[in-house]
């Protein structure tokens, strides 16, 4: 099991700062890779276009086990 290091609260003000401007077709996903939670969103950048981002919204502490 991963564990994140930010606050719950942290990562949740992130997500939603980074859905304000995104479009929702397709959907935005929260994916989880190695070293953290990313999420993937598509964002109209010109009156006829959209292009996709993807963010880290969130880091995994590393485990030294």
């Amino acid at each position: 099991m991963q564990i994140i290091k930010e606050e719950p609260g942290v990562v949740a003000d992130r997500i939603n700062f980074l859905l304000r401007d995104a479009v929702d077709n397709p959907a935005p996903a929260l994916r989880v890779n190695s070293d953290g939670l990313i999420l993937e969103y598509n964002m109209k950048v010109s009156s006829s276009k959209q292009g996709k981002f993807f963010e880290k919204v969130a880091e995994f502490t590393k485990n030294n086990s």
